[in-house]
């Protein structure tokens, strides 16, 4: 799924209103679940990110 729809070189980026209405069909128990996976997964990244770097948290 894309955040931001294809584009040629001549115009500019536009938002997918269809990732919007899909969230929206979903409970908000499972747009909380998916939010926190979301979470963990940037958690990670930026942990990775920097021990990658040579830092520690």
């Amino acid at each position: 799924m894309r955040l931001f729809k294809k584009r040629d070189k001549s115009s500019k980026p536009q938002f997918d209103k269809n990732l919007v209405d899909l969230n929206l069909t979903y409970s908000y128990q499972k747009r909380l679940e998916l939010h926190e996976k979301a979470r963990a997964l940037a958690s990670l990244i930026a942990a990775a990110g920097k021990k990658i770097n040579g830092k520690s948290e």
